[in-house]
């Protein structure tokens, strides 16, 4: 099934080598962060127009990249109630603003996710529920532990916020996501956990590079 989806895919793209010209309209998934106060939210129709002009092939890589949870295995699957573990060298709370702070070595479980960073702050609404964890490090990191694989996925970034509610990470600045060959690089990227996706945004002059090693079968 996850190969005919691919296949359908790439012949909706080679279609639109040769309908360029009649429509500027395509659409795709791009993720948008727009802060750790704000929502996350993706969208099916801006962004890839300064994609549409370029090589078909570049241009398949990229969707395909996106939407074929194939081509990137998926973390496996934790209840969002799990619960969190933190340790560090320092940590204080702040009962107005609802928000607990770690410093110093801080390491992040739940499950079999594993989050490390030099400061960590933890964020609570008025219920007292957990609403996004923010980490900051040099740089801070995050491993969790792949269905039917031995090897993690491993990703870095400047920072790294994880909305538990919303089972969506989302690394910024010098981001990487990598899965044995195939790997993921861009200024901002995001891993939705529950629907397997990831997605990369383009800012300002730097772009998203997604490598993926096909491991095509030998008859």
């Amino acid at each position: 099934m996850q190969h005919h989806k691919l296949s359908s895919l790439l012949n909706f793209l080679l279609s639109l080598r040769s309908t360029q010209s009649q429509s500027n309209t395509v659409s795709t998934v791009i993720a948008r962060h727009e802060g750790p106060k704000q929502s996350i939210f993706f969208n099916l129709y801006d962004g890839l127009l300064r994609f549409a002009r370029t090589d078909a092939r570049v241009f398949m890589l990229f969707l395909g990249s996106v939407f074929c949870s194939s081509l990137f295995a998926s973390i496996a699957k934790i209840d969002p109630n799990t619960p969190i573990q933190i340790q560090s060298d320092i940590a204080s709370f702040e009962q107005i603003s609802r928000q607990a702070c770690h410093e110093g070595n801080v390491i992040l479980t739940q499950g079999s996710n594993e989050l490390h960073a030099d400061k960590l702050t933890a964020k609570k609404d008025p219920k007292g529920n957990l609403t996004v964890i923010t980490a900051i490090g040099k740089p801070a990191t995050f491993t969790g532990k792949v269905e039917n694989s031995p090897q993690p996925i491993f990703a870095t970034a400047k920072t790294i916020y994880y909305y538990p509610d919303k089972q969506l990470i989302v690394l910024e600045g010098a981001a990487t996501l990598d899965h044995q060959q195939d790997k993921f690089r861009g200024p901002v990227l995001s891993y939705q956990l529950d629907k397997q996706m990831v997605s990369a945004e383009k800012q300002s002059n730097e772009r998203p590079t997604i490598t993926i090693h096909p491991r095509v079968s030998k008859l």
